[in-house]
């Protein structure tokens, strides 16, 4: 190696060794003004006779809400969910979601940060796999509740088990299974159905599921129980009697689709001194009421 080659090469191991100190210096800088994020661990309530341990609580702490980041993706799973939510939409708008999630699916790739640490996903699993405990949401305030599991299948017996509200019944299954069969070769004959949409109606057979969310906010934190129908065995048929709904819907002036709709409407109701605020709630009930009888009536006609 020459002079001339010698000198040329300290002169790049400088400048890199320059670009290397600042790029280090800007790390330092960046680790510095970093704050250990401030989790909030009143947002669980351990009701268990198991002690959580720190790492178990900050992961508790991020809500039941909370979704890890993918390590990878089940395309099939993907698909059938877009197609599934998209259930009651034009067929054009379908093909296009699905052509949108499949360019994603190609352009993916595995994250190379996750949104949770080492210790975390350590007390995750370790959580996952404590089977004397049950892990629910709160009915109000949104926090998480861990619970002993024999103490919240106690909790949902003693109101199951209230003849006053509830009756102990045989497995329908097969009975409304039978039913469905039935209408849904009426609908075939009537061609208001085809024979893929009949299938699917017997498609699934799982009856509903209950699961309870303790009440934080009254003495001996008593249950609420929540009935879950997702896929479950009238799902489809459902689905199908919404459908006429959401036309039914469409043909009418005044339509009050969910709370936050209604909320808006009555806000801009002026209440003059003479009115009687009672008679008005009355009217708005009894409106309520009457066009739920009606959507009712016209499905079981159409049906």
């Amino acid at each position: 190696m020459n002079k001339h080659d010698k000198k040329e090469k300290e002169k790049q191991e400088e400048k890199h060794q320059i670009k290397l100190n600042k790029l280090i210096n800007e790390n330092k800088i960046k680790d510095t003004n970093k704050t250990p994020p401030n989790i909030d661990k009143t947002n669980v309530v351990n009701n268990s006779d198991v002690i959580l341990t720190e790492d178990q609580l900050k992961v508790l702490s991020k809500g039941l809400k909370f979704a890890l980041t993918p390590r990878s993706i089940n395309i099939v799973d993907l698909i059938t969910n877009t197609e599934n939510s998209l259930n009651n939409v034009p067929n054009v708008t379908k093909q296009l979601a699905v052509s949108e999630i499949s360019t994603f699916i190609k352009l993916w790739k595995k994250p190379k940060n996750t949104n949770i640490d080492v210790k975390e996903r350590k007390a995750l699993k370790e959580l996952k796999n404590m089977e004397n405990i049950v892990i629910t949401q709160a009915d109000k305030g949104g926090k998480v509740v861990v619970m002993n599991k024999q103490d919240y299948i106690k909790k949902i017996e003693e109101i199951l088990k209230d003849k006053n509200i509830y009756e102990e019944v045989a497995n329908p299954t097969n009975l409304i299974k039978t039913k469905i069969s039935t209408l849904a070769d009426r609908l075939l004959n009537l061609k208001r159905i085809n024979t893929n949409m009949k299938n699917e109606f017997l498609s699934i057979e799982d009856l509903p599921k209950i699961r309870g969310q303790p009440k934080l906010h009254k003495k001996e934190q008593p249950m609420r129980l929540i009935t879950s129908t997702r896929n479950t065995i009238l799902s489809t048929l459902s689905k199908f009697a919404f459908s006429f709904i959401k036309q039914l819907r469409e043909t009418l002036k005044h339509t009050i689709c969910n709370t936050s709709k209604f909320i808006k409407e009555i806000s801009n109701i002026k209440i003059e001194e003479n009115d009687n605020l009672i008679i008005i709630i009355i009217l708005i009930t009894i409106i309520i009421i009457l066009i739920t009888i009606i959507i009712i009536l016209i499905t079981i006609i159409i049906i």
